[in-house]
């Protein structure tokens, strides 16, 4: 969903489901903040290295622009992992990178 102002558009948000023992690839979006907010599990978002709890109706977890993180769910959690997120202002074409370890753009990956 996007609520748009005049030309601008706001944000945009979703819900992410990510399965025991997997993750969402490593990213970084250069223009947007991401919020997390735990609807189901006990999963993590890795925020520049730092596994940092995201919990069902616990934990409210905030990247700003330009750091690397990503989404997971542990491999010891019992069912699906899924959290509400939202971009603010939304994600527009040419925002979000896959990054290596160090944060550095992988070739090629947008």
């Amino acid at each position: 969903m996007n609520t748009d102002q005049d030309d601008t558009q706001m944000f945009d948000q979703g819900i992410i489901h990510v399965d025991s023992g997997e993750s969402v690839t490593r990213h970084v979006h250069r223009y947007s903040g991401e919020t997390f907010y735990g609807l189901e599990g006990e999963g993590e978002i890795v925020v520049d290295g730092e596994a940092v709890p995201c919990h069902a109706d616990e934990h409210l977890v905030f990247i700003p622009p330009g750091v690397p993180h990503y989404p997971r769910n542990p491999d010891d959690a019992d069912g699906t992992f899924r959290a509400m997120f939202v971009h603010s202002p939304a994600i527009i074409n040419g925002d979000t990178y896959t990054v290596d370890e160090d944060g550095n753009l992988i070739d090629g990956e947008k």
